[in-house]
């Protein structure tokens, strides 16, 4: 069966010697495999302890100068086949496939010393790495690696991020494609002179976010405050005292377990899980004059079954969102400025579709009043409109320029104020064509108020 390997960055740490040989544990297979670069050859056990014949390896790009006297190396497996090696602290990327008994250099990476103890993983064939330390501070930048300049490529991440990111206080879950991060804090604050804070990654949106704070009371009573702490299975492992705890940063809890075999937390080895045990290497013999070792496991299963629940992993803290109440009172002022300009726009419109007379052609009230008065329809004489205008007196030549006047003055005044086209419009009477009548436009009736209010 194929286990899935829930921890992917932690490894025994070996240092290249003079001698050129280095050898790390597979918890896949849970054997041994060792490269010998001097003599260029590739061993791996077939039971524990036990080791085949060394096979010819084929080196391609690879400088021995290079590689620094010592430094921890990682490993990702990449099928059945290749093997990805990161050596901590330099930015190299080596790749073994086993089929071709080749080890390959990919990266024209030249600097280093800015990333160690950097957490790293393989994700759909590409390799990131994440935090570390270097040069006398600590980064909280993702960088993958690019097969196409064979460098590594900064990524943009959002959100709050923790301050501390390294392999000993990271963890992926795979399956729902989330990093977790305890963020240590430490204050001179008597009240708060140790803690965590549980920061989650999203590795698909790079996204972070920060979850709660741990109650820092908690740890310390069980563990102390200089816990040893791994991440397997999902969960985080805090180690100290004697006394195991397990959080479980999903279901947000915290269980105190009780094993015989916790003493494998508090070993400076490192540790492996798959889906049913979590295991390591001890040596046999105190001495371990025959480096000879064998495998300690713990089932998960048992270990959590005994443990006892101690409440919540972390608090959430529950910040007020302060950016969310200035874009709410934004929000309310630019309603309550809607209402208001389109109350006064309507009251504008209202107070302007008024008729103001004051603003008539000389007549002009007068004509209207009649018109109201004589109702719907009615057509006026010259005679009349005359008489309404007061320029009977005046010569007959004279009474017709004021009346073509008065008539183009009021209908200029209704057309631009109400929009109504000739409100005086000329008709020939139905007696007698030779004689001309006007009338009003039936739109001032169809609007008394417009009248009425003036």
């Amino acid at each position: 069966m194929n286990l899935k390997i829930v921890l992917l960055f932690f490894l025994q740490t070996t240092y290249f010697t003079a001698v050129g040989q280095f050898s790390y544990f597979n918890p896949q297979t849970k054997l041994h495999e060792k490269f010998d670069l001097e003599k260029e050859e590739f061993l791996n056990e077939s039971a524990l302890n036990h080791w085949e014949k060394p096979v010819k390896m084929v080196f391609v790009g690879i400088v021995k100068s290079d590689l620094p006297t010592q430094f921890k190396v990682n490993f990702f497996k990449k099928g059945y086949d290749s093997t990805y090696f990161t050596l901590s602290g330099t930015g190299q990327v080596y790749l073994l496939i086993k089929s071709k008994n080749t080890l390959k250099r990919l990266d024209k990476t030249f600097y280093r010393g800015h990333n160690f103890r950097a957490f790293q993983y393989l994700k759909n064939d590409t390799l990131f790495s994440l935090g570390g330390i270097g040069f006398w501070s600590r980064t909280k930048f993702l960088t993958y690696f690019d097969h196409q300049t064979s460098e590594w490529e900064l990524v943009q991440t959002t959100g709050e991020h923790p301050s501390i990111i390294e392999d000993n206080n990271s963890g992926w879950d795979v399956d729902r494609n989330i990093i977790y991060v305890l963020n240590s804090i430490n204050s001179t604050d008597d009240k708060m002179s140790f803690g965590f804070e549980v920061f989650g990654f999203n590795s698909l949106s790079n996204v972070w976010k920060k979850l709660g704070h741990v109650d820092e009371q908690k740890i310390v009573k069980y563990v102390g405050k200089t816990p040893k702490i791994k991440f397997l299975t999902n969960k985080f492992y805090f180690y100290g005292y004697g006394n195991l705890l397990i959080a479980d940063p999903i279901k947000n809890q915290i269980f105190l377990c009780k094993s015989s075999k916790s003493f494998l937390f508090d070993k400076d080895i490192d540790v492996f899980s798959d889906e049913s045990f979590i295991f390591s290497l001890i040596n046999i013999s105190p001495n371990n004059t025959n480096n000879a070792q064998k495998i300690v496991q713990i089932n998960i299963k048992n270990l959590l079954g005994n443990a006892k629940l101690l409440g919540v992993f972390y608090t959430v803290e529950s910040k007020f969102d302060y950016g969310f109440l200035i874009i709410l009172i934004l929000s309310l002022l630019l309603f309550c400025s809607f209402i208001f300009n389109t109350l006064f726009f309507l009251k504008y419109k209202k107070k302007q579709n008024l008729l103001h007379v004051e603003k008539l052609p000389i007549g002009g009230k007068e004509f209207l009043i009649q018109a109201m008065k004589k109702g719907r329809g009615y057509q006026f004489t010259v005679l009349e409109l005359t008489e309404i205008m007061g320029f009977s007196d005046y010569s007959f030549d004279g009474q017709r320029q004021y009346r073509s006047k008065f008539i183009i003055s009021m209908n200029k005044y209704f057309h631009t104020r109400f929009g109504i086209e000739n409100f005086i419009h000329r008709i020939s009477s139905n007696t007698d064509k030779r004689y001309i009548l006007y009338s009003i436009s039936e739109d001032i009736f169809d609007n008394p108020n417009l009248f009425l209010n003036s």
